[in-house]
């Protein structure tokens, strides 16, 4: 029976189990995954990203493995980083004093599912690549690559985690440690809202919801590691479609607005790149609205519908978006101005 090259990982569950316990009992050519007896778990010592930030360790968080040796993925799904009560615990196993190479990422998104294979031309020792299909246009997480790994004896252990490093020679099973470096797949985008200066003593607005639209559905991605190097440039794919996402879902029932915008920001949410354009035809922003007299009656209930023009996004780009309530005519004020403010997409 052939060699099988690639393994397939899904939130939700694994696919094909039953497959690759078949595979892995009538395949001579893979190397099976170690017992306890032999070797033990593999355990996370620290994460973070290229950009210095560490990943939300959230209850549930999910680091996604896929161990392979230099010419074949082994013959489980890998393995998985669980956060629960406070730490990390694992589901993977190494075999002691083995060379491996660790791929994976990171995401709690629900209906992603990733494929990994070696390079073409190559072995598991020069890379791999990932294919994310499933990938939601817009989302509350930041999904991520592993672009370099470390062994260390234990927690606490210097950092020096090298981008484009994913070897791993296993110890015994108290030293089974790693250190991992992240990498955003997607950008990353915030929205403060605030009400103008002059309006501000007039009127009092209650934002109540936030949506965004955009003109694509999920899609998939392609990540191409190599040795010495990071996730380079992926082949997005994004159908066009339609994606409404609610912003202001996790946040209060509603918002009151101040001068201040620091005060009412709501994300970071994340974006496939291409989701932005600079003429906002592809990304369009919903806000509605109660506006208030200053002595608390409720005179008016508005909606208002922004494109949202954003230029220079990239993988692992963020940008926060300022946005002011503002009346039409700034000059001369009449009720009917007062009560019908428009939003403005005033500064990035």
């Amino acid at each position: 029976m052939t060699r099988t090259r690639e393994i397939y990982q899904s939130f939700g569950g694994s696919l094909l189990a039953g497959f690759l316990l078949l595979m892995a009992a009538c395949s001579d050519s893979q190397e099976p995954l170690a017992d306890a007896a032999s070797g033990g778990n593999l355990r996370l010592a620290a994460v973070t990203r290229t950009d210095g930030s560490t990943p939300l360790e959230e209850e549930g968080s999910q680091v996604r493995l896929f161990i392979a040796s230099q010419d074949a993925l082994l013959s489980s799904a890998g393995g998985t980083f669980i956060f629960s009560g406070g730490s990390w615990s694992s589901t993977a196993s190494v075999k002691e004093n083995s060379q491996y190479y660790l791929y994976g990422y990171l995401a709690n998104t629900a209906g992603i599912t990733v494929t990994a294979s070696e390079p073409a031309g190559g072995d598991f020792s020069a890379g791999a690549d990932l294919t994310f299909t499933g990938l939601p246009a817009i989302t509350a997480d930041d999904i991520c690559v592993i672009v370099g790994v470390e062994q260390v004896d234990s927690k606490g252990a210097p950092w020096n985690v090298t981008e484009g490093s994913y070897g791993y020679l296993s110890k015994t099973d108290d030293q089974n440690y790693v250190n991992l470096l992240l990498d955003h797949l997607y950008s990353q985008l915030k929205l403060q809202f605030r009400v103008g200066d002059s309006y501000a003593g007039l009127r009092e607005i209650h934002l109540k919801e936030v949506k965004l639209t955009a003109t694509y559905a999920a899609g998939s991605a392609t990540v191409s590691l190599r040795s010495g190097s990071g996730i380079g440039t992926p082949v997005y794919t994004i159908p066009t479609g339609n994606t409404e996402y609610d912003v202001l879902a996790a946040s209060a029932s509603e918002v009151i607005l101040t001068t201040d915008a620091a005060s009412a920001v709501l994300g970071t949410f994340c974006c496939i790149p291409d989701v932005f354009s600079s003429d906002g035809s592809t990304l369009k922003l919903t806000s509605t609205y109660d506006v208030y007299d200053r002595k608390g009656n409720k005179i008016a209930e508005r909606t208002a519908d922004n494109k949202l023009a954003v230029t220079g996004m990239a993988r692992g780009k963020s940008r926060t978006l300022t946005l002011t309530v503002e009346p039409t005519y700034l000059y001369i004020l009449s009720d009917d101005d007062l009560d019908n403010p428009s939003i403005i997409v005033s500064s990035e």
